[in-house]
């Protein structure tokens, strides 16, 4: 007895509260009849009811032609709900200003300052080596990229702590998205900012401002579009601090450090992430003729065959990319200035080796002298940990300088989180005073302090009273009044 307008909004809704957007304006607006009945007449695609009884009319010679009619109601019916729930989150997008779309393809100039969600699929789709910087901490709980052999490393992503994570956008990363559209359409290195005197580009600035979260949302978009085939290193730091299986060059090269097992991660993330752009690129080893006809039989070699061929794969892998023509190349590293140090190994005489000696770390931290024949570098500078201090690659124009984010798009932000239902306290202007005052814009800090749990009471988890702090004094026990309510 319900009508169709009735169906769709309930359906909708139902799909708004399993998605935590219930108390958001896109709940009001999905809630609305007259507009869902719009939409639905809108479809064209729905039956009516009384499409239904007309069947039954005729006979029951027509039983079959109802029983038809009455399946294909059903299925517009679903049609009806998908296509209202996509209008309404493009509604919702559009009127609040703070989301964008979930496709980087899509993003504009206009975007930035919005959030554009980064479902678990798509993470899982998209970056097979994992997230840059500590965004993969703050989704993953941990700052390795991939489980060990010990864990099931086909479903890692599950391991996911925010359910519907975001990323803001950035200016620096519209820009440099521009300028790689203009490389890989008109193959002339423009755009803004223009490339011409530099091979591509360098982030630096403060820690946690967001400098990886620029490299993540540039390797999502170049992926997306399908034109680039994309080398993506998120913690080339773990290169340099003596882990894993390594082997010493022979000769002249005893100071030189192979990493085998970082080599054929490397070699499998590349082959997985590109797909088959890589049978059109030439190989010059005797392994086969194309790269993925090479990587394809190293895979088939025994483990000790793999140790030992590994980094030299690697290496004439790199070469071929480094000489291809066929597709445009983005190299994507962060931690990039890590590669430039001391690194953890020792030499024979027990000195520490620089960076610059051990082969993989060489090959993803050059920069000017990357000299790739149509391929971009993006690196981004890290300024914590070890590596803090070290400056970045030489360069021929000043690195792009990432500051924090404004307090309009800590408010978007916040805004995203409490839509996605992962923040229940309401974003006031005391909040975001309070919020950008003590983070200073970083947003790193502002992850941490919206992920405690004095900002999600709505978790049922808050901590008692003699640990809550100042800001719960200073509402004077609003929280409180927000659990009851």
């Amino acid at each position: 007895g319900t009508s169709m307008a009735g169906r769709v909004a309930l359906l909708a809704r139902g799909k708004l509260l399993a998605a935590g957007l219930h108390r958001t304006p896109l709940a009001q607006w999905i809630a609305a009849p007259a507009v869902q009945l719009q939409v639905a007449h809108e479809n064209g695609r729905a039956f009516s009811s009384t499409q239904v009884s007309k069947a039954k009319g005729k006979g029951k010679a027509d039983d079959g032609k109802a029983d038809k009619a009455k399946v294909a109601s059903e299925t517009s019916d679903q049609k009806a709900v998908e296509e209202a729930s996509q209008v309404a989150m493009q509604h919702f997008r559009t009127t609040s200003g703070i989301m964008a779309d979930v496709d980087p393809c899509t993003h504009r100039s206009t975007d930035v300052g919005k959030v554009y969600p980064l479902p678990k699929k798509t993470i899982e789709g998209v970056f097979p080596e994992g997230l840059a910087g500590l965004m993969h901490k703050m989704l993953f709980g941990q700052t390795r990229r991939r489980h060990g052999p010990d864990k099931n490393a086909n479903h890692w992503y599950d391991a996911i702590l925010k359910e519907h994570p975001g990323v803001l956008i950035r200016k620096q990363a519209a820009h440099i998205i521009s300028a790689l559209y203009c490389a890989s359409k008109t193959g002339t290195l423009k755009g803004s900012p223009n490339m011409q005197a530099t091979p591509g580009f360098l982030l630096d600035g403060p820690p946690g401002t967001g400098k990886s979260m620029i490299v993540n949302h540039c390797v999502h978009w170049a992926r997306s579009t399908g034109d680039w085939l994309v080398v993506f290193v998120p913690e080339p730091s773990r290169l340099v601090l003596g882990l894993g299986l390594f082997a010493r060059g022979d000769g002249e090269n005893a100071n030189k450090i192979y990493q085998p097992e970082f080599a054929e991660t490397i070699l499998k993330q590349i082959q997985l992430s590109n797909g088959d752009k890589m049978k059109q690129i030439e190989f010059s080893g005797s392994e086969g003729a194309n790269c993925s006809e090479a990587m394809n039989a190293f895979f088939l070699q025994n483990a000790t065959a793999r140790e030992k061929n590994a980094v030299s794969v690697l290496v004439n892998v790199m070469k071929a990319l480094k000489t291809q023509t066929a597709f445009p190349l983005l190299v994507a590293v962060d931690e990039i200035n890590s590669l430039r140090g001391i690194s953890n190994y020792m030499d024979l005489n027990m000195k520490p080796i620089p960076a610059s000696d051990v082969v993989l770390a060489e090959i993803f931290g050059r920069f000017l002298e990357a000299d790739y024949a149509r391929g971009v570098v993006l690196g981004a500078a890290t300024r914590t940990g070890l590596y803090q201090n070290v400056p970045l690659p030489p360069f021929n124009r000043k690195p792009i300088q990432v500051s924090g984010i404004s307090r309009d798009e800590l408010k978007n932000f916040l805004t995203f989180q409490q839509n996605m239902g992962e923040l229940y306290t309401p974003v006031t202007d005391e909040l975001l005073d309070y919020l950008f005052f003590v983070t200073s814009g970083r947003w790193v800090d502002l992850e941490r302090m919206t992920g405690s749990e004095l900002f999600n009471l709505g978790l049922n988890n808050n901590p008692k009273q003699k640990k809550i702090g100042k800001w719960f004094r200073a509402t004077k026990g609003g929280y409180s009044r927000l659990i009851t309510a």
